[in-house]
C-alpha cells in the first residue's frame, strides 16, 4: 500500500512522510533511495497527524450538514445542477455522520425536506401527493422520492450553476480574483501551494 501512495506525491512531501518513526521493516522507492515500514495502519496515523482536519473522527460534523441545509434553503435561484449537487452533498455527510453514530438514521427525510427552497418545496410536495396516495400526510417523504420529484419539476434547467458545501454555497469556479479586479492566470498558482494541497487530498483519501 505505501509505495502506491508514494506515487502521487511529491518527491519532498515522500521523504517526509517516509522519514517518519513509524517507519521500519518494509521498503518504498524514493528517487534512487529506498525507505522501510512497520506496518501501513501504523504509518497512516502519523502522516495523517501531519495534517490537521482530515482525521477520520472529525471528517464531517452535525453542524456543518445544518449548515448545508440552511445554505441551500436560502437559495434565490434554483435549478437542476443545484439541487442534485445538495443531494448528492447531503447524502455524502449524512451516511458518514450516521456511520459514525453522530446522528440518527429518522432525522435523514425531514433534514433534506428543510433545505428545498419553499416554492421547489411546494410543486415536489404536490406531485407526491399524486404519485403516493398511501403515503401519511404527518410523515416526511422519502428522500429518493423527492430528489426524483424534484428533478421532474427541474427538467430543463441549468445543470451547473452552483455547488452546495457544507460551508456555504460556492459558484462554479471561474478565474480567480484579487482586490484591484485582476484576473489571475494559471500560472500565477503558486509550486507550494499545488504540491500542498495534493498532499493533504492524498492524505484525506487515506483516512
Amino acid at each position: 500500500m505505501k509505495e502506491y501512495t508514494a506515487r502521487y506525491i511529491t518527491y519532498d512531501t515522500a521523504k517526509t512522510w517516509t522519514g517518519l518513526p513509524k517507519f521500519a521493516a518494509t521498503t518504498i522507492p524514493i528517487g534512487d533511495q529506498v525507505a522501510t515500514a512497520i506496518s501501513y495502519e501504523n504509518w497512516k496515523e502519523a502522516v495523517i497527524r501531519l495534517y490537521p482536519g482530515v482525521e477520520e473522527s472529525t471528517r464531517y460534523t452535525v453542524n456543518e450538514l445544518h449548515q448545508l441545509v440552511q445554505d441551500n434553503f436560502d437559495l434565490s435561484a434554483y435549478t437542476l445542477g443545484t439541487f442534485s449537487m445538495y443531494y448528492h452533498e447531503f447524502q455524502k455527510i449524512f451516511w458518514w455522520l450516521l456511520q459514525h453514530s453522530k446522528i440518527h438514521a429518522h432525522k435523514e427525510r425531514r433534514l433534506f425536506q428543510q433545505g428545498i427552497p419553499t416554492l421547489l418545496w411546494t410543486k415536489i410536495a404536490r406531485r407526491l401527493e399524486i404519485l403516493k396516495l398511501t403515503h401519511h400526510s404527518e410523515d416526511p417523504y422519502d428522500v429518493k422520492d423527492v430528489y426524483e420529484a424534484g428533478n421532474w419539476h427541474l427538467k430543463g434547467t441549468d445543470t451547473s450553476v452552483g455547488i452546495p458545501r457544507a460551508k456555504g454555497i460556492l459558484p462554479v469556479p471561474t478565474q480567480p480574483q484579487v482586490a484591484n479586479n485582476t484576473v489571475l492566470t494559471d500560472s500565477y498558482i503558486k509550486k507550494e501551494d499545488m504540491e500542498a494541497a495534493i498532499s493533504t487530498a492524498v492524505a484525506s483519501a487515506m483516512t
